[in-house]
């Protein structure tokens, strides 16, 4: 019985620290995750035929919002 628990503890640590691991790993890829989330929501409506044309437009309108913030935050700007 004594064995049983020994593992049963070692088993916790070892799901612990594997649990840590995916949480910060998913922590560092949190800005791809809330991407893929928004091309998702953007994309969910869209015809497969279609799909190659929107996608490409969307990137390519998150890429130029994303710029333009970057220019009206940018100490050159002013």
């Amino acid at each position: 019985m004594l064995t049983y628990f020994k593992m049963k503890k070692a088993e916790w640590k070892l799901k612990a620290a594997l649990y840590g691991t995916v949480l910060s790993f998913i922590n560092q890829k949190r800005g791809i995750l809330d991407l893929l989330r928004n091309m998702y929501t953007a994309l969910k409506d869209v015809p497969a035929d279609k799909l190659q044309q929107e996608l490409i437009a969307k990137f390519a309108e998150m890429i130029h919002e994303e710029n333009k913030d970057k220019e009206t935050h940018s100490p050159l700007s002013a």
